[in-house]
């Protein structure tokens, strides 16, 4: 089912709600729904109100989705931003499996980090921790990115930023960024070299972040990782041309749930939503201590 981008908040509330009837409707008859997780575009707070969302999302910045879902399907309700959601799937049943700290980098039409600790995604003071696109690229250096700013990462790393420099470098025009990757594994030279170029620059920038938090693993994913060695080799040889010594090892793993990633991480955030209110329900209001706040 498409998400309403185009219909504002409302439209996005209103059709989680038809879910989730389609769920308690379809649920074996031994089986009920005792808990909601969504990981949604845009920034969520603690709250579970949309901060901010990304242009294509008209009307979705301020709707308060746990608030007004969890009335109106009387159901405790988690909400996280998408790539937060991404990296506790991985986490849980994917590449990070078993890892206690790791980085996650998603790369497709922009490209955007979470950072787990304890294996849970970092959502920092103001809940928009990750944001490792926006960090200075020396590749980008006068492009304008997504958000505005110049030199930033996305603006040379992300999918259009690939179809882009491909038509800088006078390769024509290809509708997308998946277009020149593919030109580059049919061998086409001017995709070749763009797609290298783009692909050091994100390895760059994710070594130098593995070289600040020294996580376990680097695990790395999107439509635009998903491209064979013409992005991958780049972009490793570069992300290990910047580590430090003492993380010469570090694994770094391609994400393995694909698209499915964000849906188990919402269903990860349901279950504990779930464990958390039988918890409170069995010792009569109270709760083990909970974890930093700034924790998912």
């Amino acid at each position: 089912m498409a998400t309403p981008t185009r219909r504002g908040g409302d439209a996005v509330v209103a059709q989680t709600l038809r879910l989730i009837e389609q769920a308690r409707s379809t649920a074996p008859r031994d089986h009920r729904t005792v808990a909601v997780g969504i990981g949604s575009e845009g920034v969520i707070d603690r709250s579970g109100q949309v901060v901010s969302a990304p242009a294509h999302f008209t009307g979705y910045a301020g709707t308060a989705l746990t608030a007004r879902i969890t009335a109106a399907a009387h159901l405790p309700v988690h909400a996280a931003t998408d790539v937060h959601a991404y990296a506790l799937g991985e986490a849980w049943r994917g590449a990070a499996a078993g890892a206690n700290t790791a980085i996650f980098i998603g790369v497709g039409s922009g490209v955007h980090g979470s950072l787990l600790i304890h294996g849970r995604p970092w959502q920092g003071a103001r809940c928009v921790a990750g944001q490792i696109g926006h960090t200075i690229s020396p590749q980008a250096l006068g492009l304008t990115c997504t958000c505005g700013k110049e030199s930033h990462v996305e603006a040379v790393a992300s999918g259009p930023a690939i179809r882009a420099e491909y038509e800088r470098r006078g390769g024509g025009h290809l509708p997308t960024g998946q277009g020149v990757i593919f030109a580059a594994e049919r061998g086409e030279p001017v995709a070749l070299e763009t797609v290298a170029f783009c692909a050091a620059a994100l390895g760059t920038t994710v070594g130098a972040l593995a070289n600040v938090v020294d996580c376990e693993i680097a695990v790395i994913g999107g439509p635009v990782p998903e491209a064979g060695p013409c992005w991958w080799a780049p972009m490793e040889e570069a992300l290990r041309a910047t580590l430090i010594e003492e993380l010469t090892g570090l694994p770094v793993r391609r994400a393995e749930l694909g698209h499915e990633a964000a849906l188990v991480g919402a269903a990860r955030l349901a279950w504990d939503t779930a464990e958390r209110a039988a918890r409170q329900a069995t010792y009569s209001g109270t709760s083990p201590t909970p974890r930093p706040r700034e924790w998912l």
